[in-house]
């Protein structure tokens, strides 16, 4: 088209996003003009996405036009975990290791990267949460946190408590005990596995992806950080 690509001139800039917007959401729009600012300061010049009121005009348009409501997942409650925990069954390890995975992203608002591997291959004891995570206090649980969304790096460590609660079905601390009695090493990641029969800790055969799909299957399209943080200031029995 004869256009030059560096530096580019304003009006291909704006050009290039009305193609974009064409087929494209908004917010991939804007993850593909990243690139040409990117390109730009390896060239050592200015980034013409900057202080760029014509392009900040025209996003803004198209938001408006072909901009999509977030696809928000219906919280998991308290309810729906009891209505949940009568289908398991807690002389299996399969069921056991589920519920204990529920209650603690529940009530430790945890993603589920911060509990099972994206696929077996890529199980990583730095990342996801393994036994040895876990330390039992009379009071509850407390959760060693070594890497996170926000801590990419190691930078820090965060200790995430979980309440104890004697007597309730929500009780996470009791999930998580009666879950470890099935393995007998501190090495093995808290996780599900593949066998549709039999669930221990250490076979790293389930993902996130078959937690949440078991979830979801289960009682429909929820989240349970949404849960945990819509009933924070309630109380679990």
């Amino acid at each position: 088209m004869g256009y030059t690509p560096v530096p580019v001139h304003p009006a291909h800039l704006l050009q290039y996003a009305a193609f974009l917007a064409r087929s494209l959401k908004p917010s991939s729009i804007s993850s593909y003009l990243n690139i040409i600012g990117i390109l730009h300061k390896e060239f050592g010049l200015p980034n013409p996405l900057l202080d760029n009121w014509p392009l900040k005009s025209l996003l803004t348009g198209i938001k408006r036009a072909i901009g999509m409501p977030p696809n928000q997942k219906l919280p998991i409650t308290p309810s729906l975990l009891l209505r949940l925990h009568a289908t398991l069954n807690f002389t299996k390890s399969f069921d056991s290791s589920f519920w204990a995975i529920c209650l603690v992203a529940f009530y430790g608002l945890f993603r589920k990267s911060h509990l099972l591997p994206m696929s077996a291959q890529k199980f990583d004891s730095s990342k996801q949460l393994t036994k040895s995570d876990f330390k039992f206090f009379p009071w509850g649980t407390l959760i060693t946190i070594r890497w996170s969304k926000t801590i990419q790096f190691r930078e820090r460590v965060v200790d995430i408590p979980l309440p104890c609660i004697p007597g309730s079905k929500l009780c996470p601390t009791t999930a998580v005990i009666h879950a470890f009695h099935f393995t007998n090493s501190t090495n093995f990641p808290l996780k599900l596995t593949s066998s549709p029969i039999i669930c221990s800790f250490p076979n790293y055969g389930t993902t996130s992806q078959a937690w949440a799909s078991i979830l979801s299957h289960t009682r429909g399209t929820h989240s349970v950080e949404a849960g945990r943080l819509l009933h924070t200031n309630q109380g679990y029995h």
